[in-house]
């Protein structure tokens, strides 16, 4: 019973040490929310032009087929 006791207060501790190291706080997300928030931006503003950039090389290829 003891041996059943002291691991099981040795997987509760490295439990609780992941879940203490694990932690994200503000200082932490907020910078890696902003780097999302501008690779979408940069992704919608050019939307357009990659979509006429992939249409123009499919017409391309399908040219180049014939």
């Amino acid at each position: 019973m003891a041996i059943l006791l002291t691991r099981t207060v040795k997987v509760s501790s490295m439990l609780a040490s992941f879940w203490l190291l694990g932690y994200f706080g503000p200082e932490t997300t907020l910078p890696v929310a902003s780097a999302i928030a501008a690779i979408v931006g940069v992704v919608l503003i050019a939307w357009s032009y990659l979509v006429r950039a992939l249409k123009w090389s499919v017409a391309c290829l399908k040219r180049l087929w014939r």
